[in-house]
């Protein structure tokens, strides 16, 4: 998986009005959009999964290193920054760490997410047990 370069996406569109698809989303209902601060170091050890659909950060301001634990077991490390977004798959475990202050644009499904941290025992949540901080409507 890696970051989605949006200012390199723009540069190589030549004629007004083209496109470039970058990816796609799949949700299985409504998404909350927003956007959230987080300090370097603030979230080392914290780790969310969205059963509800895929998730998509795009890093406005800062840089994190994002450890993705996809569905089908495999683990991959992906570093973004400003003017990059992640799109991360429905059910996969994710957390960040956090290098320099970001500021974070983000789409996350409304129902099906659950958090835990590292230092918790059994916290990872089995897949469809949601977390009661991350249901529709709740602040991240």
């Amino acid at each position: 998986m890696s970051a989605l370069d949006i200012a390199s996406a723009l540069a190589s569109l030549t004629d007004p009005g083209a496109l470039r698809l970058l990816g796609s989303y799949t949700a299985g209902g409504p998404c909350m959009v927003g956007v959230t601060t987080k300090a370097a170091g603030s979230t080392d050890g914290f780790w969310e999964r969205h059963d509800g659909g895929d998730e998509l950060l795009v890093v406005l301001r800062g840089r994190a290193t994002f450890t993705i634990d996809l569905p089908d077991g495999t683990t991959e490390v992906t570093d973004v920054g400003p003017g990059q977004a992640l799109l991360i798959p429905r059910g996969a475990a994710h957390s960040a760490r956090v290098a320099d202050d970001v500021h974070v644009f983000f789409v996350t499904p409304g129902d099906g997410n659950a958090t835990w941290r590292d230092a918790e025992a059994g916290a990872r949540p089995a897949p469809g047990e949601e977390s009661a901080a991350l249901r529709r409507g709740a602040p991240r």
